[in-house]
């Protein structure tokens, strides 16, 4: 345990992590321990909840709370995404994908997994996180661009930086866990951002310079229509056949839609209503290990 754990157990303190360990531009973020649970489970963890505070304008800051294992921290993090409009922090206690529980399963902080969840960038009423009166929040730029992806990578960095404080290291893993809106957010895990750019770069081969080259453009346009980096979905599919435990998901059916007038010939699933889809003829991938994903990635190109 580090110094600063052991005081956290002690005594409620708050925390500030500057703004210059979180790779978007933020105004930092505070941070207050709320309390420290054991709810019935067989290890107490320390319940976190902060803002992340806009880089400017009038954003609302980013909420958040986290849940940190306070003897038997795994190594690893577990965000979990949102659903509709996002607006609240995902549900937490329970296992599995989205809502759904596994029953007689521990669920991921039981199990040591530091997890966290987020509002997104704004906030919205209970029950009313897909309704379209819901998304003002998109007229403020900072406040959209926070629910496009800004928030999955804005919230990572305070975590790992909070993560790093407590335990006194750096995760060894951090997963993604979503579906519906959730899953959306997952697939902003699979993303390149500017510095690991760089860094693949600096591996200086023929393959690294060439491929750092070629993708800077495409990095540079993807900013400037506001991403923070470049997602590259097509490497996915390859790296699960070399590394499925990278990924998580679901067996689910997943059909082309051949009647309906507006959505004809999409892709559709349903990861809630198997009695619709009986069938189930896929496996739906909702999570990556994003700092293996990356390693991967880069160890590849080291290597051609």
């Amino acid at each position: 345990m580090s110094t600063q754990a052991e005081r956290w157990g002690e005594t409620p303190l708050p925390s500030h992590i500057p703004q210059d360990l979180i790779d978007l531009p933020t105004g930092g973020a505070e941070v207050d321990l709320v309390s420290e649970e054991d709810k019935d489970g067989p290890d107490p963890y320390w319940l976190v909840r902060g803002r992340i505070l806009p880089a400017g304008g009038t954003a609302e800051p980013i909420r958040f709370e986290a849940r940190l294992p306070r003897y038997t921290w795994n190594g690893r993090m577990l965000q979990v995404g949102g659903g509709g409009f996002d607006g609240s922090v995902p549900l937490m206690d329970r296992v599995g994908v989205g809502s759904e529980q596994w029953y007689g399963v521990p669920t991921p902080v039981e199990q040591g997994y530091v997890v966290y969840g987020i509002y997104s960038g704004h906030s919205a009423p209970a029950g009313g996180l897909a309704q379209p009166e819901q998304a003002t929040f998109a007229l403020d730029d900072e406040m959209l661009a926070n629910f496009a992806h800004e928030h999955v990578k804005k919230v990572h960095d305070v975590v790992a930086a909070l993560v790093r404080d407590t335990y006194g290291m750096s995760a060894e893993h951090s997963y993604f866990c979503g579906s519906s809106n959730g899953g959306r957010e997952a697939l902003k895990e699979a993303q390149l951002y500017p510095a690991e750019l760089a860094a693949i770069a600096e591996k200086n081969t023929p393959v690294t310079r060439f491929f750092a080259a070629a993708a800077q453009n495409i990095m540079r346009k993807d900013m400037e229509r506001g991403r923070p980096g470049w997602c590259i979905h097509d490497a996915c599919p390859v790296a699960y056949l070399a590394h499925p435990e990278l990924f998580s998901g679901k067996e689910a059916g997943v059909f082309v839609e051949t009647q309906a007038e507006l959505t004809l010939g999409k892709t559709v699933t349903d990861l809630y209503s198997d009695k619709k889809f009986g069938e189930k003829n896929a496996f739906v991938v909702l999570d990556v290990d994003r700092a293996a994903f990356v390693r991967l990635l880069t160890d590849a190109l080291t290597q051609l």
